[in-house]
């Protein structure tokens, strides 16, 4: 839950016994986090959730949907993140949890958060929010190529979005052949709230 703080001292210790070496922070969610990565050499990167990006801890306190680990952490944790992300070194890592909602809602909920299909319209109206959309491209699909040295010729698709304001459906359902006969639902982050985008083309 809290591990993450006590982690940071051992992550500089290997950075310090192996330069050379690329090191991923995956999936910060504290400004220590930020802090450390920040003081190492660039070789040591970094990555955060789009639900990292719009949750604090009274988000997930007692609202199993948005239950997931590491945690949210807090508003200045936050603001971290969102500070941190038009630096070039910190880029984006999706962590998708596609539980159902049977596996959510109780005394053993599951930890994650469903995003897979809305990542882009999730990240583009969460980087609007707070004057980051500019960075839409680079922390999703530059930054990350650049760290890992990945030549733009590779390139397999383009997304792209349109302004439009909509609601994130409240649940996917799935089940049938191939899934042992199993059906339920999924609920989604940010489920029946707002978005500014959509995703018009996958190319």
């Amino acid at each position: 839950m809290n591990a993450e703080e006590k982690f940071l001292s051992h992550l500089k210790d290997i950075h310090l016994a192996f330069p050379k070496l690329k090191i991923i922070l995956e999936h910060a969610t504290t400004e220590a986090a930020v802090k450390m990565v920040k003081s190492l050499g660039e070789t040591v990167g970094c990555t955060i959730t789009v639900h990292h990006l719009q949750l604090v801890v009274d988000d997930w306190a007692g609202k199993c949907h948005n239950f997931c680990k590491p945690v949210a952490k807090y508003p200045s944790d936050r603001a971290a993140l969102r500070n941190v992300v038009k630096e070039g070194k910190f880029f984006l890592g999706t962590d998708s949890a596609p539980h159902p909602s049977h596996k959510k809602e109780g005394p053993d909920s599951c930890a994650g958060v469903f995003t897979t299909p809305l990542v882009f319209p999730y990240l583009a109206t969460i980087l609007e929010s707070f004057g980051a959309l500019d960075r839409l491209r680079g922390f999703a699909c530059d930054f990350g190529r650049a760290f890992y040295e990945v030549k733009n010729e590779k390139w397999v698709g383009e997304v792209k979005l349109v302004r439009e304001q909509w609601n994130t459906p409240e649940k996917y359902s799935f089940g049938g052949e191939g899934l042992d006969g199993e059906k339920g639902d999924v609920v989604p982050f940010m489920a029946g709230k707002p978005l500014g985008w959509k995703i018009a083309s996958i190319n």
